[in-house]
């Protein structure tokens, strides 16, 4: 048995980019941003922000992600952690990091709306959480 889920709280970077597989799926795609703080041997506090990749294809998450998700929105979610290799212009591969939202357990439950998003109706969120397996 194996387990390959990854929980995330923070604001979205950018609005959301959406594109199409080679099948007709709509799919999106767009940052998250975490922080973490603490205190230094000083006592001052210190921040670090983390960048995420994430990747949606889940359907009708993606739809959600089209009617109400913008830059700034604080969102929770739950998908799995994925590896991919990317190719550069000068034909070098990188490994990329990215959280999938492909399935029926992944959530995207939008806490705070971005810069222009009124309201989400409660429709649209989900009570799950992520809990320790």
């Amino acid at each position: 048995m194996s387990l390959n889920r990854i929980c995330l709280l923070g604001h979205v970077g950018k609005n959301p980019q959406f594109y199409q597989t080679s099948i007709g799926d709509a799919y999106a795609r767009f940052s998250l941003a975490t922080q973490e703080s603490w205190k230094d041997a000083q006592g001052n506090k210190q921040t670090r922000t983390q960048w995420h990749s994430v990747a949606v294809f889940s359907q009708g998450l993606v739809e959600i992600a089209r009617q109400y998700l913008n830059k700034g929105a604080y969102v929770f979610l739950e998908g799995m952690l994925h590896y991919r290799q990317v190719l550069t212009d000068d034909g070098r591969e990188y490994p990329v990091a990215e959280i999938l939202l492909k399935n029926p357990r992944s959530v995207l439950r939008i806490l705070q709306p971005g810069k222009t998003v009124a309201s989400v109706p409660e429709e649209h969120s989900t009570e799950e959480a992520c809990h320790d397996a």
